[in-house]
């Protein structure tokens, strides 16, 4: 009957010990807004604690082999066997101590994603506006003998701007499609030669210009360089 008061006190014990590190793990997450954060904030905390846990079961294995530690449970005598769930709520301590530790780095860690995240949008923003100045908008796609989407008809005055000439009737450039990432050499002209908007038309040179549905309205072009 003593044993199992011992064991019952000593389990009482663990049990309680335990929570106070969970608790404070969750407190963190609770702290979010947002339910997506929250959501990924608990999955790397599950993943964490798994982690741990796994991590504790090995050390503790190689530990009882290393110092041929007895089972608590096959003491017999009461007091060894207090003594015994005493030393292990001792390590037990010291390894949450140590997962306390771990834990309180997450919102640092957390902060540092958030603000590369953050980063990465301001630059994304930024790259879109300067396509948007830089580019050629696709305003229509018709023409006079070609497929519909095998030419792209656009303002003569916007790649005036970006060329920084009118002089380029008919000339080769190293042009990108934003939207297909397709890129190549096309061929640009003054004039719309059927384009319903637009005063100025072209197409990819070689191949790719008889490739139909190529373009579509509201592609914008990024013109890369002169063909020499």
């Amino acid at each position: 009957m003593r044993v199992r008061s011992l064991l019952g006190i000593a389990t009482l014990l663990l049990f309680l010990h335990q929570p106070m590190w969970l608790q404070a793990a969750e407190t963190n997450c609770m702290q979010l807004t947002d339910p997506s954060q929250a959501d990924e904030c608990f999955s790397n905390m599950r993943r964490k604690w798994q982690e741990a846990d796994a991590q504790r079961r090995a050390e503790a294995k190689r530990r009882a082999a290393a110092n041929n530690q007895t089972n608590c449970m096959e003491l017999s005598d009461g007091n060894q066997l207090m003594g015994c769930f005493w030393n292990n709520i001792q390590k037990l301590k010291e390894e949450n101590k140590r997962l306390q530790a771990d834990v309180a780095n997450l919102p640092s860690l957390q902060r540092k994603v958030d603000d590369l995240a953050t980063e990465n949008e301001r630059l994304l923003t930024k790259i879109n506006k300067l396509e948007k100045r830089t580019g050629v908008l696709v305003l229509s796609i018709d023409h006079a003998h070609g497929s519909l989407g095998e030419y792209f008809n656009f303002y003569i005055s916007k790649v005036d701007s970006i060329l920084g000439s009118a002089n380029w009737h008919n000339n080769k450039f190293i042009i990108r499609n934003n939207r297909s990432g397709e890129q190549g050499q096309a061929v640009l002209f003054r004039g719309s030669n059927g384009g319903s908007i637009g005063d100025g038309h072209g197409r990819w040179d070689g191949k790719a210009s008889n490739s139909n549905s190529s373009w579509k309205i509201g592609d914008l072009i990024t013109i890369i360089r002169p063909v020499k």
